[in-house]
């Protein structure tokens, strides 16, 4: 069910254990194994060259380099293949890290204080601060949280055999780029996505971006696309929602303009939601306009 070279040291001496192997593995079957349980395909393998130096045993505390050449994993007949992934992470004494990762599916780079099981607890946190009547349902011991202080860039490559394998739907451009930063201790996070092409079923998203940013005690997010296409025929262009977070409160505007000037379509619709009062929630609808031409 396997065929396994192996060459290296695994030691558990010390609290945190060391790991410097490399190893080349040939058509690892899971199920058989007992690895994995995959009652849809019993007969799924895995095939890869790793090479593995770091200390660690968590995904917080890993200090070193992880690398997977010629991964092929084999699932209901299909191969995906993964030619490159190079991970590596280190740490200052003063509890700076740097992590980056390099694959044929995305390169992405971390560096600053940053703990991966903290990031959820933290958002909650972060969230209070501009929607505080939702902060009875969130812990009150969010407060002993670390700091979450980093900048990031991820540039998305070659994702077919991710989004082939695990949402089938959706396809995501090469080039895609998110990047920004975060901070907790100043309740900062800069956010920017872009993306060319992005589609999930029918609908589909030219030009696409996302960009979120924090002043003023306020959470500015703005969302758009050149084109919204619902269908080969059915779209809207020129798409963009406008939201401030601040206080209990959500502004937004939502407006869209088609360029094609014989269907011409447009629209504008903004309002006000406020929370304070909640499970009662105020919905206010300003003054709207509406192009429609069939």
């Amino acid at each position: 069910n396997v065929k396994l070279d192996f060459n290296g040291m695994v030691d558990y001496s010390q609290v945190i254990p060391k790991f410097n192997i490399k190893s080349k593995i040939e058509d690892l079957k899971f199920t058989q194994l007992h690895l994995l349980d995959l009652p849809s395909d019993t007969l799924s393998s895995l095939s890869t060259e790793l090479e593995l130096n770091f200390e660690g045993n968590t995904i917080d505390n890993i200090q070193g380099t992880i690398i997977a050449e010629n991964t092929n994993y084999t699932y209901q007949g299909n191969n995906y293949f993964l030619k490159n992934f190079n991970f590596s992470n280190t740490a200052e004494p003063n509890g700076l890290k740097t992590l980056s990762l390099k694959s044929d599916i995305m390169d992405a780079d971390i560096s600053g204080n940053f703990m991966f099981s903290d990031l959820y607890p933290s958002s909650l946190k972060f969230m209070k601060v501009y929607l505080p009547s939702f902060s009875t349902r969130i812990a009150d011991d969010l407060d002993t949280i670390r700091e979450q202080n980093f900048v990031f860039m991820i540039k998305l490559k070659n994702t077919t055999p991710v989004t082939t394998l695990f949402i089938p739907e959706l396809k995501v451009s090469a080039n895609t780029v998110i990047k920004g930063s975060y901070n907790t201790t100043q309740n900062v996070l800069d956010l920017g996505v872009t993306s060319a092409k992005t589609s999930y079923q029918d609908y589909n998203l030219k030009d696409f971006f996302v960009s979120c940013k924090t002043r003023d005690s306020k959470i500015m997010i703005n969302i758009g696309s050149q084109e919204l296409n619902f269908s080969d025929s059915v779209g809207l262009d020129n798409v963009t929602l406008k939201t401030i977070i601040r206080n209990d409160s959500i502004r937004y505007d939502l407006a869209w303009e088609n360029e094609n000037d014989n269907i011409k379509n447009s629209g504008n619709i903004a309002g006000f939601l406020n929370f304070t009062q909640r499970p009662n929630i105020e919905i206010r609808l300003d003054e709207s306009k509406l192009v429609i031409n069939d």
